[in-house]
């Protein structure tokens, strides 16, 4: 039996990003491009961006801030 209380377990479970938005942010790193991480995807560079921007917003980091004008 699990000695975790059910709000602990419940504040995890929050604290766990979005599959989407790993996706992406996997996919622009690995490809060092939003268009070309968008394209993998089928989605658009805006919704790439987006996504990253959500994890940045939930960590409280920039993933990308240098890479951003690099990544086309």
């Amino acid at each position: 039996m699990s000695n975790i209380h059910p709000s602990e377990a419940s504040a995890a479970l929050r604290a766990i990003p979005p599959l989407p938005a790993l996706l992406a942010f996997e996919r622009a790193a690995a490809q060092l491009s939003f268009r070309r991480a968008a394209r993998d995807l089928s989605l658009s560079p805006s919704a790439i961006s987006h996504q990253i921007r959500g994890l940045e917003e939930q960590f409280g980091v920039k993933l990308s801030c240098a890479a951003r004008a690099r990544f086309g």
